[in-house]
């Protein structure tokens, strides 16, 4: 397989504007057990890495709802108390349009990285190299924190 990293971002977790965190700086370990998480479960393992950081520290992840949609989840963080922890250049993107508030993990959670990926078979193809191209040049300007 052909390709091209997209770039790389960290989870963050993110409330709605007005929620009690809002009035810290940071969030804790005692701030993630003590409220109710919302957990995106659609794609494949998102954030169990969550789950073994607070248990290594003898606590544990209360989920508040469990959805495969990421639209369902904004609408809840929006609506609740809760905690949606999803990776930065979506938190960051989603603060232009919602009232959320982003906060770091207290932590170093995994990096997540996005690729584009193609078949060698059209690695020189004029056509498919300038769908590449305009695809990752847009993909890339979603990134929070492109470091690629």
């Amino acid at each position: 397989m052909c390709y091209r990293q997209i770039g790389e971002d960290v989870p963050v977790v993110v409330v709605r504007e007005g929620h009690p965190l809002c009035m810290k700086s940071e969030i804790t370990f005692s701030d993630l057990e003590s409220y109710q998480h919302i957990r995106i479960s659609a794609g494949g393992d998102k954030d169990s890495f969550l789950d073994s950081a607070m248990k290594k520290r003898g606590l544990k992840r209360r989920v508040l709802v469990s959805t495969p949609f990421f639209s369902s989840a904004f609408a809840m963080v929006q609506q609740s108390d809760g905690l949606l922890t999803l990776p930065e250049h979506i938190a960051h993107n989603l603060e232009k349009r919602l009232s959320l508030r982003t906060f770091t993990l207290p932590f170093s959670p995994p990096i997540h990285k996005y690729w584009l990926i193609w078949h060698p078979k059209y690695e020189q193809d004029p056509a498919h190299k300038w769908v590449r191209d305009k695809v990752l040049a847009y993909m890339q300007s979603s990134m929070y924190s492109v470091k690629s």
